[in-house]
């Protein structure tokens, strides 16, 4: 029976076996300007390299024309084994495309930015950019993920954007890593934030540990990559989740995503009934 991770263990491109690498950094700078990125997945021409577009050098593009394709993906090549204080960080900006570089551009319904981790027969939602949480701006921002409850897998990174019927825009992207945070050890991986006990008994609560206070938007995903619950709920003091008493998850692997506008995190448990 095949075995099943969060991360794709292999990807072929062209018949080619990409390298795996961990720590991953890159700022596409010493990639060929106008062309696919080095190493990545996409589309002809899809995402491309172009000059000027990083965060004050080369960077990886997407122009979203108005007449062009609704969405588009790139993949990254394969990333691992990730370790319990890895943290994925990603630089982005979203700009008019007629009066580039002078202007910041306002996301639109339906415009948008998704960051996956794929397993080759689905991807998970690490997170989501739109027209509900983006604040446009001509600078670089970083978004930074814990991604450390998928310690021991490997795979890929893909970036998805999606533009509404009517926009026109660039997306940048530059300086992309999946890196060990610098602010946490090994001595304090007890601190990270967790779901206990793990496993979680079927009909228990959902306890957590180490969650800063805040109201935190969140989604129970199925190890498919399927969305099971979505509600929000304010957290003061850690505690538990009031998943509805008809919710009955079956033995396996499960994900928790939290999301506010200060924190992010996705965290891994398991269902042993």
């Amino acid at each position: 029976m095949k075995k099943r991770i969060l991360f794709l263990l292999i990807l072929i491109s062209h018949g080619i076996t990409v390298a795996q690498v961990y720590p991953y950094t890159e700022n596409f700078n010493t990639m060929p300007s106008f062309a696919n990125p080095t190493g990545w997945t996409c589309t002809i021409p899809g995402f491309q390299v172009y000059p000027n577009h990083g965060n004050g050098s080369q960077g990886l593009t997407k122009n979203m024309f108005a007449l062009g394709p609704v969405a588009d993906s790139a993949i990254s090549p394969l990333i691992g084994p990730l370790t319990t204080t890895s943290v994925l960080s990603i630089q982005y900006r979203i700009m008019q495309s007629n009066l580039y570089p002078c202007c910041s551009y306002v996301m639109s319904p339906g415009d948008g930015i998704d960051i996956f981790a794929l397993d080759g027969a689905s991807a998970i939602l690490l997170y989501n950019i739109d027209n509900t949480n983006h604040v446009a701006d001509t600078g670089f921002q970083t978004l930074q993920l814990n991604v450390g409850s998928l310690a021991g897998g490997s795979g890929n990174l893909m970036i998805k954007v999606r533009r509404g019927p009517s926009s026109d825009f660039f997306a940048d992207f530059d300086n992309i890593s999946v890196t060990n945070a610098s602010t946490i050890t090994s001595k304090d991986a007890s601190l990270m934030p967790q779901v206990f006990p793990n496993p979680v008994k079927n009909g228990d609560a959902i306890q957590l540990k180490n969650i800063p206070d805040d109201i935190y938007n969140i989604r129970l995903i199925s190890a498919s990559g399927g969305i099971l619950n979505s509600f929000s709920h304010n957290l003061q003091g850690n505690g538990s989740l009031p998943l509805p008493a008809n919710q009955f998850l079956e033995n396996g692997v499960y994900f928790l995503q939290l999301t506010s506008g200060r924190n992010n995190f996705l965290l891994r448990f398991v269902v042993k009934n």
